[in-house]
């Protein structure tokens, strides 16, 4: 046949494999063109096996697995994990979780129309942002708030639309490097704003400031460090001084926050040198940005809060509508907003409660996961499990250097490397560390309701791979 490929007696037919998965009811509906591309590609694959590796192949075994190939390749791309690693914000995991009250809120309003960009009061288009921007300024006494789909889009957002053509002066030691290897001095090329550099890496005063400035410039760019720390002969300015300085020279200042740091009082004494949006939106800064997905608890977005005609000027931008948010960033946003103007927020906020955690309550999750495991291994195994003192770290690019007391389930095994990957293809994933011959499973990112699953799977790996 025309469409099949040149199969070995050992191979199966492209037209066998195609059958095998109509036999399946979950796969009876999917477009036959894609199941015959993944049948040729499950063909190609196994003949060059074949050819490195001679050995007998049995057909009929071929086409019963072709069923789970085709569902590995067109199931769910993203999948839940078990974050055992003790990093709260981690970007690789998806950063903060989200409450419980987003996926309630998901329900009831994505599975019909809702009024997004629609005025019930006057019956007229309405602006999508306009209940998140009045919860904003409540939250945080500001004039006006912009919400875009990233903290990297609200810095390029507000170059191009403010400084396109003109000077905005920098620390050196402010020159910062996000994940992704995008780099602030790209964001300024890509805006068409003019990066003019002041101060040195560690030490940057306010003259330097002043002598930097000429008739060009248009503002201050003030970022925040927050994936590294500059330490040992340092200055900075304060930023009283800088807002001080640009209001007599009639410059703007803009602060990039990144972290989405909070005036919460829990999260204060975990991360006390951790500056909050609160704070340089008092001190007087004319635009403050930050991240939605950091701690601030929320899906991904950027978010930019301050003077009311530098917002429109953003709104009004072309650039505004490339970087605009979806209906579903501005309904989760929404319900982080609600738990931000409450006084639970440290107790209903995924990422901040897991910050703000005793050691206490770590230790008796800690102690219980061990109970559990021990139980499922049997007597004689596992004598190595031990809950030891661990450190978690926020992550994300906020506090690096901050080190939050935890507590930690710790095997001791020369297996522990072959477990960690095992423990990534179990159902679901576990994301462990292994330091010293031991594996690590950091209890501060796990849940409650996770302890039992994480000691099942962890029993199951450990006597697979003993």
């Amino acid at each position: 046949m025309a469409d099949e490929v040149r199969t070995s007696p050992s191979l199966p037919a492209v037209h066998e494999l195609i059958q095998a998965c109509q036999r399946q009811p979950d796969l009876r509906d999917l477009r036959p063109e894609v199941v015959k591309r993944l049948a040729r590609r499950f063909v190609e694959d196994w003949r060059v096996r074949a050819s490195e590796a001679p050995a007998s192949v049995e057909r009929a075994a071929l086409v019963e697995q072709f069923p789970d190939y085709v569902r590995r390749r067109l199931g769910p791309a993203y999948r839940p994990v078990i974050n055992a690693t003790g990093v709260i914000l981690h970007t690789n995991l998806g950063r903060a979780p989200l409450p419980p009250e987003v996926v309630r809120r998901f329900q009831a309003v994505l599975t019909g129309y809702l009024n997004l960009e629609y005025d019930l009061t006057t019956g007229h288009r309405g602006h999508r942002e306009k209940p998140l921007v009045e919860k904003l300024r409540w939250l945080l006494d500001v004039e006006d708030a912009v919400i875009v789909n990233n903290n990297a889009a609200a810095v390029l957002l507000i170059l191009t639309a403010l400084a396109r053509g003109r000077e905005v002066l920098v620390s050196r030691g402010e020159l910062i490097e996000i994940g992704g290897k995008f780099r602030l001095p790209e964001v300024f090329a890509q805006s068409g704003a003019v990066l003019v550099e002041v101060g040195t890496t560690n030490r940057t005063r306010l003259t330097d400031y002043i002598q930097a400035a000429t008739d060009r410039t248009v503002a201050v760019l003030r970022t925040h460090p927050s994936n590294y720390r500059i330490v040992g002969f340092t200055e900075r300015p304060e930023l009283a001084d800088l807002v001080r300085w640009t209001r007599e020279r009639g410059l703007h200042l803009w602060e990039d926050l990144g972290s989405g740091m909070m005036d919460v009082p829990e999260l204060r004494r975990r991360l006390p040198d951790e500056p909050t949006v609160q704070e340089a939106v008092r001190a007087g800064c004319d635009l403050v940005c930050f991240s939605g997905d950091k701690i601030f608890g929320g899906p991904q977005a950027g978010i930019v809060v301050g003077r009311h005609a530098l917002c429109e000027a953003l709104r009004r931008h072309p650039l505004y509508r490339a970087l605009r948010v979806d209906k579903m960033t501005l309904l989760a946003l929404d319900v982080v907003l609600d738990l931000h103007l409450r006084t639970t927020v440290h107790e209903r906020l995924p990422a901040v409660r897991m910050v703000t955690l005793p050691v206490e309550r770590l230790r008796v999750r800690a102690r219980r996961l061990r109970a559990l495991l021990l139980r499922a291994l049997g007597p004689g195994e596992g004598r190595t499990v031990e809950v030891i003192p661990d450190t978690a770290y926020a992550g994300g690019g906020l506090a690096p250097v901050a080190e939050i007391p935890s507590v930690a389930v710790a095997i001791r095994s020369p297996a522990a490397h072959r477990w960690a990957e095992a423990l990534r293809q179990a159902d679901p994933p576990v994301i462990a560390r292994v330091e010293e011959g031991r594996l690590i499973c950091n209890v501060h990112t796990v849940e409650v309701r996770q302890i039992p699953v994480l000691a099942r799977i962890l029993a199951d790996t450990i006597g697979r791979f003993p």
